[in-house]
């Protein structure tokens, strides 16, 4: 009885024609932005004979280049110092940690992105009357034919 029913039920939807939705599919892009860790950097002297003595500066910022690609990459940012502070200061040089820079991106808005445009279309049915004017003008002439046959 399971395998009657099965069998209407497939038949009957298999001999339908196909209906699925299209869909627009729009191209957007994330809004990408390097974030980087507080640069640490340190002004440091050397003193001959021992260790250099070095004390930490805030006198730093990190500057990324414009126009990175966020799919392929770590953002390639680097610290720069101020290097007025070792002025008039012998054997003194500047330490940076190394910059540590990541991605932080949002997902776009509407506006930035449309959402994709769907349209429902379904299959041609095997033979379908068609309402247009030159189906319109066979049957006339048929109807015409069938008249001067039945007079004559």
């Amino acid at each position: 009885m399971i395998f009657i029913l099965f069998y209407l039920f497939t038949f009957i939807n298999c001999c339908r024609p196909n209906c699925s939705y299209e869909c627009s599919t729009p191209i957007c892009y994330a809004t990408c932005e390097p974030i980087c860790l507080t640069p640490i950097c340190s002004a440091c002297i050397n003193i001959t004979g021992s260790s250099p003595v070095c004390s930490h500066t805030s006198e730093c910022y990190i500057n990324c280049p414009i126009n990175q690609c966020e799919d392929v990459s770590c953002p390639q940012c680097e610290t720069i110092c101020n290097e007025h502070i070792c002025d008039n200061i012998p054997n003194c040089y500047l330490e940076c940690m190394e910059t540590q820079c990541s991605w932080e991106c949002r997902v776009p808005n509407i506006i930035e992105c449309p959402e994709p445009v769907c349209e429902l279309f379904c299959n041609r049915p095997a033979c379908e009357y068609s309402n247009s004017i030159k189906n319109r003008i066979y049957i006339l002439l048929f109807i015409i034919t069938i008249i001067i046959n039945i007079n004559y």
